[in-house]
């Protein structure tokens, strides 16, 4: 990317583009990073390549900037990569809605919650679901 030269910059070209294609560059992305991150649900995607970052940190040698948008770079290329693959943006919701379930914090009360009440199971989680009780109502027969 001419002209970029700090990792700030080259997110807000990216930034700038996704807006430009109506959100197709990105779609997917930020989910595909939570699940690498184990985290970040409330983030955006600089934030949560960063935090990739710090898990591969750079060396004393590199230039920092340079650096830090090849990792970007690269990270996008994988994103992609993964994405075009048969299913890809599908297997990526679905794994970020797998990983979003296996938090405590994800339950009934949640504004993304996508479950019901009856997807709670016996031990009161809903895939990671606070434990809660309900009410079983009964269906008459005819």
């Amino acid at each position: 990317m001419m002209g970029v030269r700090t990792y700030r910059e080259a997110t807000a070209f990216l930034i700038g583009f996704d807006s430009a294609v109506m959100g197709g560059l990105l779609k997917g992305f930020r989910e595909w990073l939570i699940v690498r991150v184990n985290g970040g649900d409330n983030m955006a995607f600089p934030w949560l390549v960063e935090m990739l970052m710090a898990k591969a940190p750079l060396t004393e040698n590199d230039d920092k900037n340079r650096a830090e948008i090849e990792f970007l770079m690269a990270t996008l290329d994988e994103f992609l990569t993964a994405r075009s693959e048969s299913d890809g943006l599908r297997r990526i919701f679905f794994e970020y809605e797998r990983w979003l379930t296996r938090q405590r914090w994800y339950a009934p009360s949640s504004p993304s919650w996508l479950g019901d009440e009856k997807s709670v199971s016996r031990r009161g989680r809903a895939s990671g679901a606070p434990a809660r009780s309900i009410k079983r109502t009964e269906v008459k027969k005819r």
